[in-house]
């Protein structure tokens, strides 16, 4: 998991494959990047609503606003580790990890949106935490606690 007690948790992946055009062609790297990336991914959240994508040679950023109950904008931002106008090139291999990555999050967005659904249930008793697969969930769960903490204690004492 990649966590830090209080402000991101996430995780990371070993298989991480890139990208690949039509002949062959890649995007290049970020540079001094160690050999763990050669297949290594993260994927942290800042908390409350920033979730990141690190890959070798291009990451994302996804803001979450929230706009009521119920309802949430996601904006995204594919950034590479070259100016595209640079590279023209590259345009068509750019508009395939861009192709990559919507279907990869529109699948996402079909299993939060269930289970969101499934939290309005009537026996839904709150889940429960796997020790194993839930530290970053946990994190952010106490970091929600601890902002509503703060917020009563600022309430009170005005």
């Amino acid at each position: 998991h990649v966590e830090n007690d209080g402000s991101f948790a996430g995780q990371g992946s070993k298989v991480y494959r890139r990208i690949k055009g039509e002949n062959g062609e890649m995007f290049p790297d970020f540079v001094g990047l160690p050999e763990w990336w050669d297949e290594g991914a993260e994927y942290p959240v800042l908390f409350p609503n920033v979730l990141l994508a690190f890959q070798r040679d291009h990451f994302y950023a996804m803001l979450l606003l929230p706009q009521g109950p119920g309802k949430t904008i996601e904006r995204t931002e594919l950034f590479y580790s070259f100016d595209p106008a640079d590279r023209p090139d590259l345009a068509p291999l750019l508009a395939k990890n861009a192709a990559q990555w919507k279907s990869v999050l529109e699948e996402d967005l079909f299993v939060v949106e269930g289970m969101q659904r499934g939290r309005h249930a009537v026996h839904f008793d709150g889940g429960k935490f796997s020790p194993v697969m839930d530290n970053p969930t946990y994190d952010f769960h106490r970091w929600v606690a601890t902002q509503v903490q703060k917020a009563r204690s600022q309430h009170t004492a005005e």
